[in-house]
């Protein structure tokens, strides 16, 4: 016993020395020369829609609600108070009397064996530090409570506190632990359920009710007891709030918008990828302007949850852009990302089969064909010189066998009059236009013209939102730009858009393109939008393999990409899907009355029979270079 004693004195003195230097130094510091930190923005990612409006904020890298203080209720900051800080209200951020006991501990155990952190420190912890145990974290802990006491009251430390503690299974903050465990909100919460949350969050692997519901309930007797002691709460209220059954909620609600799920997902990744969604950035909070249409996404998912399927393994990505801009306005990788987080609109590489083609007809337009240009469609083998024979077929092997016109083989998707287009133009011509869209790794082979290479739906949608623009190129972007809470900005899409296509001739293609729904159309096969009409005008393109049904379409108002499918390359069972869902987007979407492309005295406009090209009072209005 003497021995401790004589160590004490020895230590005391040089103890009361030391934190007298640090907590001079620490004041100082934080009063006067480090700048003011915002607490309340950090770890806060807010997400800003193309009406700048809120859409969800995420705390921590994890989606959770903030709520003031007044939406607690009485229970929940009186007992984390009395049972984390009893003293909150009575220091300047550090309790010197509990820091001195600390220390004389730990030195004389020879290890840190006891804490000493108040509120303010633990926010300091929670925002700026980790959680090793060592003495240069302790004063880095103290320098920050010190300049967080400074520029914040008592109330707003322990509302972003309450706001930021772990209570496990993914949950953060208070309001978000109350609906996880409880099904209710902070405010309705009782004495029984408020203390059980004071124990969980203490540690929530060991005292989770769901994962450890003994150790939960110990915790939560040991907290009444201190509480009753601090008369906090009476004996009585103790006693009641022991008796009271607990029912366990167990489950994590959504916070974001499900409309918004897989544009948070794309965005995040991009971020990711640039270096920009890090800790020393999230630390300050972000703020991420984005185009999402919040209006439009809510329609489109509203649809695809009245289509979606229910026995089956079909899955679907709807990309959605505005002409003349960058702005990706919604976007869809599957059906439900609660269900599978993979993202398909921005991930998933398939072969855009038929939806390919325009570009081909773009090619032979820009040298010298016409949308009156005849070809036979008959069954064929080709001989391809390096190559070898190769033998494509129509769908279900239906031919015209007779010619047809570039509007008949765009109407019905004729596969033969586009390898003989190809052929004609030179395999070479449709790759070097693929690259001039960032399609890479794309093989020069006769195939190409039915689209056997491997494309995404953002990337097969930012090519057709060209032809929406009139040949010009917009590099999709779903991020306006990124700031700090500081008002730093840390991103800004600068991107500049540029003319890859012709301007009249895309002009002569977008009508060409309206031949899928072209009722005149009607013959060995019908167009393949026949039975899809929409209200408004609509250039577009269809696309199937066994395991693809693609529909792109645009006007000048929405560039609407829709792709149906597979992830296993299954065959799939209804190919007509995609088609509705286009249609149903497209009509409840597009408010605005007709809205066309203006012509030029370089362009034609001429009726004519679309089967063969020729001039007719009752045929068709297309489009044709002067």
């Amino acid at each position: 016993m003497k021995k401790y004693f004589y160590k004490f004195l020895i230590i005391f003195p040089s103890v009361l020395i030391i934190f007298s230097l640090v907590a001079g130094t620490t004041f100082y510091f934080g009063m006067w020369i480090l700048p003011k930190l915002n607490i309340k923005e950090s770890y806060v990612v807010k997400y800003v829609d193309s009406s700048n409006e809120i859409l969800f904020q995420k705390h921590f890298d994890e989606e959770g609600s903030y709520i003031s203080i007044e939406k607690m209720g009485k229970y929940i900051p009186a007992f984390y108070v009395a049972i984390e800080d009893k003293d909150f209200y009575k220091h300047s951020g550090i309790d010197w009397s509990r820091v001195v006991k600390a220390f004389l501990v730990n030195t004389i155990s020879g290890r840190i064996k006891q804490g000493a952190s108040s509120i303010s420190q633990q926010v300091a912890r929670m925002l700026y530090l980790d959680n090793s145990k060592s003495y240069s974290r302790k004063i880095k802990e103290a320098i920050y409570a010190a300049r967080i006491e400074t520029y914040y009251s008592k109330k707003e430390i322990l509302e972003i506190y309450l706001n930021n503690l772990y209570f496990g299974h993914g949950v953060y903050g208070v309001e978000d632990a109350s609906l996880f465990y409880f099904n209710k909100n902070a405010l309705d919460l009782t004495i029984s359920e408020a203390s059980l949350l004071v124990g969980i969050s203490n540690a929530p692997s060991l005292y989770s009710p769901i994962l450890e519901k003994e150790n939960s309930l110990k915790k939560q007797k040991q907290i009444l007891n201190i509480l009753q002691k601090q008369q906090i709460i009476s004996i009585e209220e103790k006693e009641n709030a022991l008796k009271e059954p607990l029912v366990i909620y167990g489950q994590k609600r959504n916070n974001i918008l499900n409309s918004s799920f897989y544009y948070q997902d794309a965005i995040e990744k991009q971020l990711k990828n640039q270096k920009i969604y890090t800790k020393s950035n999230l630390v300050k909070g972000l703020t991420i302007s984005t185009n999402l249409d919040t209006k439009i996404s809510e329609i489109v998912y509203s649809i695809l949850q009245k289509y979606q399927p229910t026995d089956s393994n079909t899955q679907v990505s709807v990309v959605i852009m505005k002409p003349y801009s960058n702005k990706v306005i919604t976007l869809f990788g599957g059906w439900d990302y609660t269900k599978s987080t993979y993202n398909r609109a921005t991930t998933s590489l398939r072969q855009p089969a038929s939806t390919i083609k325009p570009l081909l007809y773009y090619l032979a337009l820009s040298k010298g064909m016409t949308p009156s240009t005849l070809l036979k469609s008959e069954k064929t083998s080709f001989f391809i010189k390096d190559y070898g024979l190769y033998e494509p077929t129509n769908n279900n092997d239906i031919y015209a066998n007779e010619d047809i016109s570039m509007i008949q083989a765009v109407g019905v998707s004729d596969n033969i009059y586009a390898i003989k287009t190809n052929l004609i133009l030179g395999t070479s011509m449709l790759v070097n236009l693929l690259n001039k869209f960032a399609i890479e790794n794309v093989e020069k082979v006769p195939s190409l013209a039915l689209g056997t290479n491997l494309i995404t739906p953002l990337q097969l949608t930012s090519i057709y939102n060209t032809f929406a623009s009139e040949g010009i190129y917009y590099k999709p972007s779903l991020i306006n730009e990124v700031k700090d809470s500081y008002g730093n900005t840390l991103y800004q899409n600068n991107d500049i858009p540029y003319r890859v296509l012709l301007h009249n001739e895309t002009i002569v293609l977008n009508q060409l393109l309206t031949a899928p729904f072209d009722k005149n159309i009607k013959s060995y096969t019908n167009p393949t939008m026949l039975n899809y009409q929409t209200n408004n005008i609509y250039a577009a393109k269809t696309g199937t393999t066994e395991s693809d049904s693609w529909v792109v379409g645009f006007n000048p108002n929405y560039t609407i990409c829709i792709w149906v499918g597979t992830d296993d390359n299954t065959k799939l069972t209804d190919y007509s899907l995609s088609k509705r869902i286009f249609q149903e987007i497209a009509n409840t979407i597009d408010t605005r009355t007709n809205i066309w492309y203006d012509t030029n005295e370089n362009i034609v406009i001429k009726r004519v029979s679309p089967l063969k090209g020729t001039l007719s009072n009752s045929g068709s209005l297309y489009y044709y270079l002067y």
